[in-house]
């Protein structure tokens, strides 16, 4: 009788490989070769689960990483991925800017221009990295972003770090308090950390969430790190996994599908000053990513329909990307500002819009709603955690 065939991805760990490449510090540039350590210690630090690893060969391995959907029961938590990351209401006492920073005369000199560092030698100012943390999960860090976490003297990271991640953190961590109505405040906080930092001649990483230069401000603070140093330090920039990405394809929404979408417009809805952005008219097979927008939902849905969208265009969110207590909602530019507000949707939050994004959701199988997890169609790297699946809307 011959023997089903087994679900998995079959893995060649080349010696030469991308993913080895990936792992050398920048401070090993003159060594041609890569040490094990690096490619061993990220396995240990984040507690890689591969599925089921099982050893072929010396240089083969089989991933097994698809779980039997069947024998994970909806209220159980085996097999969850326990990664959570902070969110907080806008009303939330912590959103208090002198509750945080201080009086109202230290908010105001928090605001004022740092002085550059003009007085301490090029030989004693320490190095400053931006460093994108991905969405959340630490197995989605890159190889370079590890060795910089282990190796900083001081990292200062976004509050919407998970707390997995701050905790492969070797030196001394510094969180940035930007709570709603106080990113300011502690913008300008995070660039005296900086400056204190490279005056004091350490190894300084700035943690973000995502990828620096996608809404992470990364660019702005690599002009005040020059402008502190008089052009004296150019900052290290190390990729992140950006939840454009990430968050659609951890929920089953492709950016692009042959026949639904062949462009991809990425979005916010905050601009600066907290500013509406504008919206780019509506054209046929394009997919539109929004980052830091769900609280201003209804408002994107209305302005979307106002620039030719239709009403019953697509729309697919994912709250807490790669996370334990990641959630997919499906709906349409009519109902998803309801069902976000129906199913209390929080910050960090991605929303897709566009016949792409529910290309794995044929309409007259998935109804409107939080895509149970034994009707996602597709499995991630990790199992999302089932105790919040329990009044969840699967298959029709």
């Amino acid at each position: 009788k011959m023997a089903a065939p087994r679900r998995g991805v079959v893995v060649t760990l080349l010696a030469t490989g991308l993913i080895l490449a990936a792992g050398r510090s920048p401070t090993r540039a003159a060594n041609p070769g890569i040490s094990s350590r690096l490619f061993r210690a990220p396995l240990r630090a984040l507690n890689v689960r591969l599925g089921s690893l099982k050893r072929i060969s010396t240089k083969t391995v089989f991933w097994d990483g698809i779980p039997d959907k069947k024998s994970h029961k909806i209220g159980t938590t085996a097999g969850r991925n326990p990664i959570h990351i902070e969110h907080v209401e806008p009303n939330s006492p912590n959103a208090n800017k002198t509750k945080l920073f201080g009086s109202e005369d230290e908010l105001k000199a928090l605001l004022k221009p740092i002085t550059p560092i003009n007085d301490v030698p090029d030989s004693q100012l320490g190095s400053v990295a931006l460093v994108g943390a991905g969405p959340g999960d630490p197995n989605l860090l890159t190889l370079a972003a590890l060795n910089l976490l282990e190796t900083a003297d001081v990292v200062i990271c976004d509050r919407l770090v998970s707390n997995e991640i701050r905790k492969l953190v070797k030196g001394e961590l510094k969180v940035a308090q930007k709570y709603p109505g106080c990113a300011d405040y502690a913008q300008m906080e995070i660039y005296r950390w900086i400056a204190q930092g490279l005056r004091d001649g350490q190894r300084v990483v700035r943690l973000k969430i995502g990828d620096p230069f996608i809404f992470g401000r990364g660019g702005e603070e690599v002009l005040e790190i020059e402008r502190l140093t008089s052009g004296r330090i150019t900052p290290t920039v190390v990729p992140g996994v950006s939840s454009v990405f990430a968050a659609p394809l951890l929920g089953g929404a492709p950016l692009t599908h042959r026949g639904f979408a062949n462009n991809v417009v990425i979005g916010t809805g905050y601009g600066k000053n907290k500013s509406t952005p504008s919206i780019v008219p509506y054209q046929e097979q394009t997919t539109n990513v929004y980052l830091m927008a769900i609280g201003r939902i209804r408002q994107l849905s209305k302005a979307l329909k106002e620039n030719g969208y239709p009403e019953n265009l697509p729309v697919v969110i994912i709250e807490k990307a790669s996370c334990s207590d990641q959630r997919v909602i499906l709906a349409d530019l009519n109902d998803a500002a309801d069902l976000v507000e129906m199913y209390k949707v929080k910050p960090p939050a991605t929303i897709v819009v566009g016949e792409s994004a529910r290309a794995l959701f044929p309409s007259e199988t998935y109804a409107h709603g939080v895509v149970g997890y034994e009707a996602m169609p597709i499995t991630s790297h990790y199992e999302l955690d089932q105790t919040r699946m329990t009044n969840t809307i699967g298959p029709r």
